[in-house]
C-alpha cells in the first residue's frame, strides 16, 4: 500500500514538473519566439512578427500547456531553467543554459553570505561561436550588512555601462548583494534628502521613501540586456531574502516596508521563474505582516493609479491559477499555501480600490452602523471567531464594498473563476467556523476574503449554515425530549388558513417572536389546515406564494406599484399597522433561509437600506425616476438666480397625496414654505428632499420591515458577504434566462435524452414565448423566479407517468419534477402541456 501511494506521489510530481516545463516553453514561445524566420505558428512571437505582453503570455502559456498544444519544434530541445536570451549584444541568438540557485537558504557570517550548498549568483557564459560552456563556479560573495549602503538607479546605470553579454559579474553580484538582504534593499532607491513637510502626503503617513520611478526605470534597464543570468539572479536572491526573514520578525517598522514595494515592483514576477518558488515564498512575507503594516500598504497602494492596480492583480490571478493547474489532489485548494498568500495579498488590493474609489467621490456616506457591525462581532461570535484581517482593514478606512457607486476597478475584476468552479464550500464553511488548528495557527478560508467568490457559492454557504444550525436545532430537541420527557418539535410548523392567510401567519408569528425567537431559526414546515399533504418543499413555495400576492395587492394599501418601472414602494401614509410590515421583513428573512425565491419587486435602494447603507440622491432613480430627472435638471440649471425661481417656484416644503388623494404638505426644515429655493441652497434642497422620499418618510414602515428581516438573519453577515445586487438575487432570482443550460442539465427517469417524448418536449419548449415559459417553470417548481446562478442550477426532472393518454402533464413542486405521458405526437403533447400550465395555479401540482 505505501508502495502504490509512493509511485502516485511520484506520478503527480513528474506531471506537475512536466506541466511547469510546458508553461516554460510556451512563454518563452509568446515572448521571444522559436527563432525561425519561416514560422507559421501563430501562438508564436516569430510566426505572428509580434511579441506578447507579460501577462498576457503567462495566460496563454497556462492555457497552452493546459489544452497540451504543441511547442515550436526548435524550443522542445531547449532549456528553460532562465529566460532564454533572444539577441545577444553581437546580434546572434543565444540560448545557453544558466544555472540556477539551491532552494536551500543562505547562511550570513561576518559580512559574508556562505551558502548551506552550492548557490550559484549568477553564471559566467561563453557565447563564442566555437564553444558554449557553462561555468558553474562560484565565488563567496561579499555580503556588506555593515555598511548597509543601498543600491541607487545611478549606480545601476555605471554598472550597465561596464556590462555586456559575456562580462556581467560585478553587476549579478551587486544584484545578489542587494536583493536578497532586507535591510541593503530598503535603503536603496530612496529619493532625495528634503524636508519632511515636502514629501506626499502618502509618504509623511507611511513613512515609506521608495522612488517607485527610479525602481521601474532599474528594471526596465536591467531587462532590456537581455542576459539571462541578471532574471536568474534576482530570482535566486528574492528567494535567500525571503529564507532570511522566515520564522523571525524583522519586519518591524513601517519604514522598513520599503524592501517590500521594490520587490513588488519586478515586472517579471508572473514569469515561470519566480512563480515557481520565489514570487510565493514573498507572499507569504506579505501574509506575516502585522495588520498595521498591511494597512501602511494598503495606503501606499491607493495612491497608485487604476491601471497600475490592475497590472498587480492580474500577476497575483496567475500565480493563483498556476497553482490551481498545478494542485495535488490530495490537497485541499484552501490548504495551498501559495494560493492562500496570494489570495491574502489580493485583499490589500482590494481594500486599496475602495480606498481609491472613496477619495474619487465613489462611495456612498459612511454608514456609522455598518462599521460597527463589521469591527464589533456578536459577544457569542467572539469565542468561534478571530477578528477577520479583511473586515479590520474595512474599518480602518472606513470603505465597505456595499458602498461602491462607481470603481475605476470594476469589483467582478478580483472574482476567482477558476476557484469559483473547483473549491468545496462545504470544507470552506467548516474552516471558516473552526478558524484555528491545533496548533493554534489561524486556518485560511475563502470565506474570510469573500470578494473573490461568486454569488452562487456565497448563496450555497447561506445554506449551509441553514442546515448546519437546523441539525444544531434538531439535537438540542432531541435532549431536550430525552432529558425533560416534553416533545420539543424540530421544525417552525405554521398551521395556515388559505381563507385568511395574512392574519393567521400574523398571529402564529407574532407568538413564536414573543415567546420563543430561537425557533425562527427551525426548518420551516408549512401545513394547510383540513388539507392532507406533507411539506417537502411545494406546500413552502405556494405558501410564500400566496402570502406575497395578498400583502403587496396595491388593494391592502401597504404598497404603491409604480406601473411605469413595474416596483412596489412602501407607502408613507398606509393605514395598516407596523405589524404588517414586520411580517413581510420576516418573510423575506424566511424565504432565504429556506431557499425559497420570491417574486418580490423592489428598487435597489430597499436591499442597501437593508443591509445598512445610507441613501444618495442616485438612488431616487431607483426609487423616484421622475422626481429624480427634475431634481437633476434644478442642479444642472444655468443662468441667473431670478431666471431659476422663475422657472421652479419652488420653497423648501414639498406637497404629496394621502391615502384618499388629498394633498398634504410638510416642510423639509423648519418653515421651509418662506424659505424660497435658489442656485445658492439648490443641493441642500435635494438633499432634502432625497432624506425626505428615501427616509423620513417612510420610517415607520421601513423600520418595522427591517427589524422583520433581521430577526431571521441578523446573524448571517449579510453585509460582509453581499452587495445590495447580490442580496436582491437571494430574495428574487437571478435575471439571466439561459434556458439552454436548463436542457443540459435536465435529468430523465423513465426517458432517455434520445426519446421521441423528449425531443418533442424541448421543440415544443423553444416554441414557446417568453410568458409560456415562465409558466411551464412555475407549473414544474412553484415559482417563475430563476434561482441564484442560473437555470443550471434548478436540476428539472422529467419522468415518464405512463403510456400514451389524454391525461394532462402532472408536476411534483417539491421535487422539480414533470410528469409526461408517452404522448404520441408533438402536438398533442404541445396542446396537453399549454392546458396544463394555463389552466390556474395549483392545478396539476402535487
Amino acid at each position: 500500500m505505501a508502495t502504490g501511494e509512493a509511485e502516485n506521489s511520484l506520478k503527480r510530481e513528474s506531471s506537475k514538473e512536466l506541466l511547469q516545463e510546458r508553461i516554460k516553453i510556451f512563454f518563452i514561445q509568446l515572448t521571444r519566439g522559436c527563432g525561425q524566420k519561416s514560422c507559421k505558428n501563430l501562438e508564436c512571437a516569430s510566426g505572428r512578427g509580434y511579441s506578447s505582453p507579460p501577462n498576457e503570455a503567462a495566460a496563454n502559456a497556462v492555457r497552452l500547456a493546459q489544452q497540451k498544444a504543441t511547442p515550436c519544434l526548435s524550443l522542445l530541445s531547449k532549456p528553460t531553467n532562465g529566460l532564454v536570451s533572444p539577441r545577444g549584444k553581437d546580434g546572434r541568438k543565444g540560448e545557453e543554459p544558466v544555472s540556477g540557485g539551491s532552494d536551500e537558504p543562505m547562511e550570513v557570517e561576518s559580512g559574508k553570505a556562505t551558502p548551506k550548498s552550492k548557490v550559484l549568483a549568477s553564471s559566467e557564459v561563453d557565447q563564442s561561436e566555437s564553444t558554449m560552456e557553462t561555468n558553474e563556479e562560484t565565488a563567496v560573495i561579499q555580503f556588506p550588512l555593515e555598511s548597509n549602503i543601498g543600491l541607487t538607479l545611478s549606480s545601476i546605470k555605471s554598472l550597465i555601462s561596464k556590462t555586456d553579454s559575456l562580462h556581467y559579474k560585478e553587476l549579478t553580484s551587486t544584484l545578489w548583494n542587494v536583493f536578497s538582504s532586507p535591510q541593503i534593499l530598503n535603503n536603496s532607491f530612496i529619493i532625495p534628502e528634503c524636508p519632511p513637510s515636502s514629501l506626499s502626503r502618502v509618504r509623511q503617513r507611511t513613512g515609506i521613501l521608495v522612488d517607485v520611478t527610479a525602481v521601474r526605470e532599474a528594471y526596465k534597464l536591467l531587462y532590456e540586456l537581455e542576459i539571462p543570468a541578471i532574471t536568474n539572479t534576482l530570482c535566486n536572491a528574492m528567494s535567500n531574502y525571503c529564507s532570511s526573514l522566515s520564522g523571525a520578525d524583522e519586519v518591524k517598522f513601517s519604514s522598513q516596508l520599503g524592501h517590500i514595494i521594490t520587490l513588488f515592483e519586478n515586472p517579471l514576477l508572473h514569469s515561470p521563474e519566480f512563480v515557481d518558488r520565489a514570487y510565493p515564498q514573498f507572499l507569504k512575507v506579505i501574509l506575516g505582516l502585522s495588520v498595521t503594516q498591511k494597512a501602511i500598504l494598503v495606503e501606499w497602494y491607493s495612491s497608485y493609479t487604476a491601471d497600475e492596480l490592475i497590472g498587480f492583480i492580474a500577476s497575483l490571478k496567475q500565480l493563483i491559477l498556476i497553482n490551481l493547474l498545478n494542485e495535488d489532489v490530495s490537497v485541499t485548494i484552501q490548504g495551498n499555501s501559495a494560493i492562500a498568500s496570494a489570495t491574502h495579498t489580493l485583499m490589500l488590493f482590494y481594500v486599496s480600490s475602495l480606498v481609491i474609489a472613496k477619495r474619487e467621490g465613489g462611495l456612498r456616506p459612511h454608514s456609522h452602523k455598518l462599521v460597527s457591525a463589521i469591527a464589533m462581532p456578536l459577544p457569542e461570535q467572539m469565542a468561534v471567531r478571530r477578528l477577520n484581517i479583511f473586515q479590520m482593514l474595512l474599518s480602518k478606512f472606513s470603505v465597505h464594498p456595499s458602498e461602491v457607486l462607481k470603481s475605476s476597478i470594476p469589483l467582478d475584476e478580483f472574482v476567482l473563476e477558476l476557484i469559483n468552479n473547483e473549491v468545496d464550500m462545504g470544507i470552506d464553511y467548516r474552516r471558516f467556523k473552526h478558524k484555528y488548528f491545533e496548533d493554534g495557527s489561524h486556518v485560511f478560508c475563502f470565506l474570510d476574503h469573500p470578494f473573490v467568490l461568486s454569488t452562487s457559492n456565497k448563496v450555497e454557504t447561506i445554506h449551509l449554515d441553514h442546515n448546519y444550525r437546523m441539525f444544531s436545532e434538531r439535537q438540542r430537541t432531541l435532549f431536550h425530549t430525552v432529558l425533560t420527557g416534553i416533545p420539543d418539535l424540530p421544525f417552525l410548523v405554521l398551521r395556515i388558513d388559505r381563507h385568511d392567510i395574512v392574519n393567521d401567519t400574523l398571529a402564529q408569528l407574532e407568538a413564536i417572536t414573543e415567546l420563543n425567537p430561537s425557533d425562527i431559526q427551525k426548518q420551516l414546515r408549512i401545513e394547510f389546515k383540513g388539507e392532507e399533504g406533507i411539506d417537502e418543499g411545494g406546500l413552502q413555495k405556494e405558501f410564500f406564494q400566496l402570502l406575497i400576492e395578498k400583502l403587496f395587492d396595491p388593494m391592502n394599501g401597504m404598497f404603491r406599484f409604480d406601473e411605469d418601472n413595474q416596483f412596489y414602494w412602501f407607502n408613507s401614509v398606509s393605514l395598516e399597522s407596523e405589524e404588517q410590515y414586520r411580517l413581510i421583513g420576516i418573510l423575506l428573512g424566511l424565504a432565504i433561509y429556506n431557499n425559497v425565491i420570491l417574486d418580490v419587486r423592489f428598487p435597489m435602494i430597499v436591499y442597501h437600506k437593508l443591509i445598512g447603507c445610507t441613501p444618495v440622491f442616485k438612488d431616487l432613480y431607483s426609487s423616484h425616476p421622475v422626481i429624480a430627472k427634475s431634481l437633476q435638471s434644478m442642479l444642472d440649471f444655468e443662468g441667473t438666480d431670478d431666471e431659476f425661481q422663475d422657472t421652479y417656484m419652488a420653497t423648501f416644503s414639498i406637497t404629496y397625496s394621502d391615502m384618499f388623494v388629498m394633498v398634504q404638505s410638510t416642510d423639509l426644515k423648519e418653515n421651509g414654505d418662506k424659505i424660497p429655493v435658489t442656485l445658492e441652497n439648490r443641493q441642500e434642497y435635494v438633499d432634502l428632499y432625497t432624506d425626505w422620499l428615501l427616509n423620513k418618510s417612510i420610517a415607520k414602515q421601513f423600520d418595522a420591515f427591517k427589524k422583520g428581516f433581521d430577526l431571521v438573519m441578523k446573524d448571517k453577515h449579510l453585509a460582509d458577504l453581499f452587495t445590495a445586487e447580490e442580496v436582491e438575487m437571494l430574495v428574487c432570482g437571478s435575471k439571466e434566462w439561459d434556458f439552454n443550460s436548463l436542457e443540459e442539465n435536465t435529468r430523465y427517469d423513465g426517458f432517455s435524452k434520445s426519446h421521441s417524448v423528449i425531443i418533442n418536449f424541448w421543440e415544443v419548449f423553444y416554441e414557446f414565448n417568453e410568458d409560456e415559459k415562465k409558466q411551464l417553470l412555475a407549473f414544474v417548481t412553484g415559482s417563475d423566479r430563476v434561482p441564484v446562478g442560473g437555470l443550471s442550477n434548478l436540476k428539472l426532472v422529467i419522468v415518464k407517468n405512463g403510456p400514451d393518454s389524454d391525461r394532462l402533464p402532472t408536476a411534483h413542486t417539491c421535487f422539480n419534477a414533470l410528469l409526461l405521458c408517452e404522448y404520441s405526437s408533438k402536438e398533442k403533447l404541445k396542446e396537453r402541456l399549454l392546458t396544463a400550465i394555463r389552466n390556474g395555479k395549483g392545478f396539476g401540482m402535487l
